[in-house]
C-alpha cells in the first residue's frame, strides 16, 4: 500500500466512518448494538478476553445472503469450481455473480515452486464491472503453517500484518472466522471487505470479498451470499508438525509436538515424577516456551487440598527463579480433563524474572525467552489436575501476547494439544 497525505488519511477516516454508518443502520434499516472495536493484537490475555466477550454480546450483524431469495440467485449467480495451480488440496466451489469472471493474479511465482505456499499466496481471483468506478471482486489466499494455531488468533496476525483495523472478528460454529473491514489500494480506492478464514489440512486459507466503501450497504447481502457458498472439495485435517508420545513411568501419557524437546527428566519414583518441554526456536539458542510437567502422589504429601498444591506449584515456579506480578483469571480445561476429573483447576499469572535468583540453573535455562523489547514479562499458565491417587502439574512459561502475540497463540495451541491427549493411569 502506497503512503498517503493528512488529507487522504482524512478523506479515509470519513469513509471509515460512513461504514460504521452502514454496519449500525444495515443500509436504513433499524440500528443495530454499536460493535466494541479490537483496538490492539498487542493487550494482555485478560484484556483480550474481555474484549472477545464484549464482541460475541454485541457483534455486528454480517448478513449470509438469504434475504436476496431463490429467483434472485437462479438468475443471478454463478456456481463455479476451481482447482488452483492443479493442486486438489485446494480445490474448490464458490458461488459469483454472472457477470464475475477470473481475473489475473497479482503474485511472482518461481517455476516449480507454484504449489509452494510457504508465504501468504493469491491462489485465485474473480472480478465484476465497475461499481462507482471500482471493480468488485473476490481473492482466495493460502500460506502453509509452520507452526500450528487456532484461526481467531491467526486472523488477528493477519490483519496485525496488514496494518488493518478489523471492524469485527467473529468465531463461528464450524471453527471458521468470520471478518469485516476497510482497506484502501492505491491511496485513494477504499473498499469494504468481507473475510472468512479457514483451515485446509496444514494450511491456512482466507477468502476475502470486496467492493467499493459506499456501496456496501446496498450489496452486503450480496457479500454474505459470496462468502457463505465458498467450500472446499475435499476438506481433511493434517497435523501441521509431527508428533511424539511421552510416557512418564507409569504414570502419565500424552503427545507432543516434536517442537518441543523433553528434557530435565526425573523418572526415580512414582511419588514424584517431572520433566520439561522446552520449545526451541529452529534457528537454535532460542527457548520459546517451556511446559514443566511434574506428578505427585497423595499419598506422600498427605494433608494437601487443591489450594495447597497450586500454592506449592507457584512456589515450584518462583524457585526457578520467577516472581508472580499479576492474575490474568482461570481457563478451561480440555473438556475430557474437566469432566473426568472435576476437583482441577487452570489459572494464568504475569511474572517476571527475579533478578536475586539469576543463579538458579533452570532459571538460565529459560531466561532466552524472547521477552520482547518493551517488556521483561512471562505468560504463565498453570493446569492442576487432581485424580484420586495423583495431583498432575502443566505450567507453562511463555512469552506474553503483549511481546510477541504469534509465539503466544502457538504456544496456547501446542500446550492446549498436550493437555487434550494426557492419559492418567490410577
Amino acid at each position: 500500500m502506497k503512503y498517503f497525505n493528512q488529507t487522504t488519511v482524512t478523506i479515509v477516516a470519513c469513509l471509515c466512518a460512513a461504514l460504521f454508518l452502514y454496519i449500525r443502520h444495515g443500509g436504513g434499516g433499524s440500528p443495530e448494538p454499536r460493535q466494541v472495536r479490537y483496538q490492539s493484537m498487542n493487550v494482555d490475555e485478560s484484556r483480550a478476553q474481555d474484549l472477545r466477550k464484549a464482541r460475541e454480546e454485541r457483534k455486528i450483524n454480517l448478513p449470509d445472503g438469504s434475504e436476496l431469495g431463490a429467483e434472485f440467485v437462479r438468475e443471478q449467480i454463478k456456481l463455479i469450481s476451481e482447482t488452483p495451480f492443479e493442486d486438489k488440496d485446494l480445490s474448490f466451489a464458490l458461488r459469483i455473480p454472472k457477470t464475475w469472471n477470473s481475473s489475473p493474479l497479482d503474485r511472482f511465482v518461481i517455476p516449480g515452486m507454484e504449489n509452494d505456499y510457504s508465504i501468504l499466496t493469491p491462489v485465485a481471483k474473480y472480478s465484476g464491472p465497475p461499481i462507482m468506478s471500482l471493480q468488485p471482486f473476490v481473492e482466495v489466499k493460502t500460506v502453509r503453517l509452520t507452526k500450528d494455531i487456532d484461526l481467531y488468533p491467526y486472523a488477528q496476525i493477519y490483519f496485525k500484518e496488514q496494518a488493518i483495523a478489523p471492524e469485527t472478528i467473529q468465531m463461528r460454529d464450524d471453527g471458521s472466522v468470520d471478518a469485516l473491514y476497510v482497506q484502501v489500494f492505491q491511496g485513494t480506492q477504499s473498499y469494504a471487505i468481507r473475510a472468512r478464514f479457514f483451515k485446509q489440512g496444514d494450511m491456512a486459507v482466507s477468502v476475502h470479498v470486496a467492493l467499493p466503501l459506499e456501496a456496501y450497504g446496498k450489496y452486503k447481502h450480496l457479500l454474505g451470499l459470496i462468502i457463505n457458498s465458498f467450500q472446499f472439495e475435499n476438506p481433511f485435517v493434517k497435523d501441521v508438525e509431527q508428533k511424539s508420545s511421552f510416557r512418564l513411568l507409569n504414570i502419565l501419557k500424552f503427545n507432543h509436538y516434536e517442537s518441543w524437546v523433553a528434557s530435565n527428566i526425573n523418572r526415580t519414583s512414582t511419588a514424584d515424577a517431572s520433566l520439561k518441554l522446552i520449545h526451541q526456536d529452529k534457528r537454535g539458542g532460542v527457548v520459546n516456551g517451556a511446559i514443566y510437567i511434574r506428578s505427585i502422589r497423595k499419598d506422600r504429601f498427605t494433608g494437601i487440598d487443591l489450594d495447597a498444591a497450586l500454592k506449592m506449584e507457584i512456589k515450584r515456579i518462583e524457585d526457578k527463579g520467577y516472581r508472580l506480578s499479576g492474575s490474568l483469571g482461570d481457563k478451561p480445561l480440555p473438556d475430557t480433563l474437566a469432566e473426568s476429573y472435576p476437583e482441577s483447576v487452570r489459572k494464568t499469572y504475569k511474572v517476571q524474572p527475579d533478578d536475586g535468583n539469576k543463579a538458579n540453573e533452570t532459571q538460565d535455562d529459560f531466561s532466552r525467552v524472547q521477552y520482547g523489547s518493551a517488556t521483561t514479562d512471562v505468560y504463565l499458565d498453570t493446569s492442576i489436575v487432581s485424580t484420586p491417587k495423583y495431583y498432575v502439574f502443566f505450567s507453562m512459561l511463555s512469552p506474553t501476547p503483549d511481546s510477541n502475540y504469534r509465539v503466544w497463540a502457538q504456544n496456547q495451541f501446542g500446550y492446549r494439544q498436550t493437555l487434550d491427549s494426557l492419559v492418567i493411569r490410577e
